[in-house]
Formats: structure tokens, C-alpha cells, sequence
């Protein structure tokens, strides 16, 4: 037929001379097939080649039913016996005989075989499962994972958080490792480096920090969520399902979407993050006084333990050894900083803006996140100060 004709096929690659022959091949079993190949990614076949897959399904249809009329004249055996009856009848009066409880006595003490009759096919979705067991393996094994999430998961308790073991349904939690700093949260894949491994998550599972730009302490938040998928296997979205290993809530993220923080979509969800955000740049005092900026140390010395050199270096008094002698842990927050700069930078070239730092509903974000860490500062200043009261004077704490 003429490629040009206005009645054509799109899914079979087939032309048609008028509109009838067209809707009549919509109703073909042909066109059924092919649509059912598309959507698993499959070529349409030829018409003749779907009259070879027919015929072949017919013949497996034959050869099905007649090994169903055998298994059903097989049925009418006594297993006991190794007797055969042609009717039902004369097998329920040789069951009753006595020759055959006698010989069910005897073979009462004998070992029984395990059979196993295949029940009959239904030949009716031959067709269906060809263009199934054609797909790429891949997907099926997904399909798989994400039938069996639902029987991985283990209910936590509404009150309870990710980071105290808890008792689930009667076991105790298993605990896992928690994951380095260059390891995928989302799979066995090890990065160089920090920068690296957010670059990897953002192209391969679409991961994005929420509002980057406000992150103080970009390591601090990674560790964190290394900890809740390492070791208490928490989903970052569900945040309420623990599963059994890594591998399975790691799974899991993947299979289901969940490669993302639930931070925007509730404000109760974002109570474990606010220690890592700061958005005191977006009050409208930020401009007056800045809190933590540094105070000039000629300022605040004023009993003389200290002198500045004409080089810069400061010289303490000797009773202050013990001191200057410490050595005090603290983040690089420049170099933290910077990479979260330049993340900020890559989520930009990925097409990624986020929900927008302008707008209501920002600032009632924002307004909730500056109540939450005013509110858990205070909790801990009552907490220190409590426990400060419940020992009035200094007790060595000796063993013998």
C-alpha cells in the first residue's frame, strides 16, 4: 500500500485504503499484541509472524488438554492398589473393600511420596506472558524489589527518634555502620571526595539539599543522614520505617522515589535539621548586628593576661598554660562554605532552583525554623542548668 495514505497504524507500521479496513484492524487480536509490545518497549511484528505465534499457542493448547484427560483417567487410580477404574463409582466401592484397608494398613508404616499434580494452564494470556518474559531482566528484578519493600519494613513507634535503639515488635534492633562522608546514600558507589559524592547523588538519583545555600554545616547534615541510612536504616522520606540492612532501605529509596529529604512538605519533619541551617541573613534585622561576628580581643582583655606583639602573635600569662595547651576541635566553616558554594553552583547548571527562597510561604518557613532552634536553646540551657543544681559541691569520684 501507498505510504502516503491518510489511514495508516502507527504501533503495527501498516497503511490502509479506507477508514474501514482501518477500524477493523483496531479490533484485530494482531493490533492488541503490538500495543502490548509497545508498552513493554518491544517492536511491533509482522502479521505473519503473529499467525506463527497463534498456531504454535494452539498446538500448546492441544497438547495441554490432552494431558489433562490423561491426568483425569489417571485420577481414577488407586495409588494404594495400583488399581484403575473406569467411573468414580467403582473406585469408591474398592476403597471400601476390605482388601483395600488391609493394604493401607500395611503401607501405613511405609514412607509416603510427596506428589505433585500441575494444575492446567490457562492458555487465555499466552500472549501477555510472551511480551512479559521479553522485557530486560532489570526491570523485572525492580518489579521484584518493589513488591518485597512492604516486607522489609519494621513500624517504629510514633515517639520514638533514629537515634536511640529501640525494641521493634518484640526483637531488638540491629544496628548497623554508619556510612563515610564520600559513600552514596542511595548506592555502593564511593566518591573521592564529599563535593563528589553530592555531584553523584544529584545526577544519578536526582538528590538536592534543600535551601543549600542556607546550610552552615554541610559536613555535620551529611554524617547525620549517614547515620540514619547506616546505622538505623531509616528511609529519608518516610522517616518513620526502619528496615532490616542497608541494602534494603538503600533499595527501597530508589524503587519508591524517596531519594530526598522531607523537609519543605512539613514543618514537624524539619525539627531534626535545624541545627545544620542557618537563616538569620533573611531576617530583617540581619543588617543592624550580626551576633557572631569577631570581637576585637583589646576589647575584651582588660586585666592584662595577654599582650600583642608588632608581628600579630598574642602572648598569654604562664597561669593560663593549661589553657592554651587545648586543643578544641572545631569545622573549617569557610571550607564548608565554599563547597557549598560550588554545590550550589552544580545544582544551577542541573536545571535545579528549589521552592524559591521569596514568597509567604518561605518566610513562614523560615519564621518556624528560627522558633524551633530559639525554643531547643532554651531546652538545653534548662537542661544544663538542672543538671548543674543536682550536685552542689565537688565529689571525687574514687572506686576503692
Amino acid at each position: 500500500m501507498s505510504s502516503t495514505s491518510p489511514y495508516t497504524c502507527i504501533t503495527c507500521h501498516v497503511a490502509f485504503n479506507n477508514g474501514e479496513l482501518q477500524r477493523a484492524h483496531y479490533k484485530t487480536d494482531w493490533h492488541r499484541y503490538n500495543l502490548k509490545r509497545k508498552v513493554a518497549d518491544l517492536g511491533p511484528i509482522t502479521a505473519n509472524d503473529f499467525a506463527e505465534k497463534v498456531e504454535v499457542i494452539q498446538q500448546q493448547q492441544q497438547r495441554s488438554e490432552k494431558n489433562l484427560d490423561v491426568n483425569n483417567r489417571t485420577s481414577l487410580t488407586c495409588k494404594d492398589c495400583g488399581k484403575a477404574f473406569t467411573s468414580e463409582n467403582g473406585l469408591l466401592n474398592h476403597m471400601k473393600s476390605k482388601k483395600h484397608l488391609e493394604t493401607v494398613t500395611k503401607n501405613a508404616n511405609l514412607p509416603v511420596k510427596n506428589q505433585y499434580q500441575k494444575s492446567p494452564v490457562d492458555t487465555s494470556k499466552e500472549l501477555n506472558n510472551e511480551v512479559q518474559m521479553e522485557e530486560v531482566e532489570d526491570e523485572d528484578e525492580e518489579g521484584d524489589d518493589n513488591d518485597d519493600d512492604d516486607d522489609d519494613w519494621n513500624d517504629m513507634d510514633d515517639g520514638a527518634t533514629v537515634t536511640n535503639a529501640s525494641v521493634l515488635e518484640g526483637e531488638t534492633q540491629v544496628l548497623g555502620t554508619p556510612l563515610r562522608l564520600e559513600e552514596c546514600l542511595f548506592c555502593p558507589v564511593k566518591s573521592s571526595n564529599l563535593e563528589e559524592n553530592l555531584s553523584h547523588m544529584a545526577h544519578a538519583h536526582s538528590f538536592f539539599l534543600p535551601d543549600v545555600e542556607y546550610i552552615k554545616d554541610l559536613p555535620g547534615l551529611i554524617e547525620y543522614l549517614d547515620e540514619k541510612v547506616g546505622i538505623f536504616h531509616v528511609c529519608l522520606w518516610c522517616n518513620k520505617k526502619s528496615f532490616h540492612d542497608v541494602l534494603s532501605v538503600q533499595r527501597h529509596m530508589t524503587a519508591k522515589g524517596h531519594c530526598k529529604i522531607l523537609f519543605d512538605e512539613n514543618p514537624n519533619a524539619a525539627w531534626e535539621y535545624v541545627d545544620f541551617y542557618d537563616y538569620s541573613s533573611t531576617h530583617p534585622d540581619s543588617n543592624e548586628k550580626n551576633l557572631d561576628e569577631e570581637i576585637d580581643g583589646n576589647l575584651l582583655d582588660t586585666t592584662g593576661f595577654e599582650l600583642v606583639l608588632p608581628s600579630g602573635k598574642t602572648v598569654g600569662h604562664r597561669t593560663l598554660v593549661r589553657y592554651y595547651r587545648q586543643s578544641l576541635t572545631n569545622r573549617n566553616n569557610e571550607k564548608s562554605l565554599d563547597v557549598v558554594q560550588r554545590i550550589k553552583d552544580k545544582y544551577r547548571a542541573l536545571g535545579w532552583s528549589g521552592p524559591g527562597t521569596t514568597g509567604e510561604v518561605f518566610q513562614r518557613k523560615v519564621r518556624d525554623l528560627k522558633y524551633m532552634q530559639q525554643w531547643k536553646s532554651k531546652q538545653h540551657m534548662r537542661l544544663g542548668v538542672h543538671n548543674n543544681l543536682q550536685q552542689h559541691h565537688f565529689r571525687v569520684q574514687s572506686n576503692y
